[in-house]
């Protein structure tokens, strides 16, 4: 059984991760991580939603210099994604990012959908 969440909340991740991926180094590049003002940090999913949103843990890497310690890495945020596609929290992204990655979710959405149906979407989950 795999992870269910909204059609639109599975595109703004996509999205997002899309964008958090141009942040690493080609040779650190995962598909959940991300860097941010000198700190790495990942992704973890958390437990499915009922009304589906996507929810889920950040944590930070740590390093010599974050006081986490090299090989460890700490709890440091939480992330949520509203089931109409809207990021409502990604801590340690910029609002650029996430605006982006909202854009490009709807986007997305829209191109397989129609945007007819995407706004329907928007609409029922608003």
């Amino acid at each position: 059984m795999g992870y269910s969440c909204s059609a639109l909340a599975n595109e703004t991740m996509d999205a997002m991760f899309a964008e958090m991926e141009k942040t690493c180094p080609p040779a650190d590049k995962t598909s959940n991580g991300w860097d941010f003002k000198g700190n790495s940090y990942f992704f973890e999913m958390g437990r499915e939603q009922e009304d589906g949103a996507i929810t889920g843990s950040v944590f930070r890497h740590g390093n010599d210099n974050n006081g986490i310690g090299k090989g460890f890495c700490r709890r440091v945020g939480s992330i949520k994604i509203l089931s109409n596609g809207k990021i409502k929290s990604w801590p340690f992204t910029t609002k650029g990012m996430r605006e982006k990655a909202e854009s490009g979710g709807f986007t997305n959405f829209a191109r397989i959908h129609g945007q007819e149906e995407t706004e329907r979407q928007i609409a029922i989950a608003s």
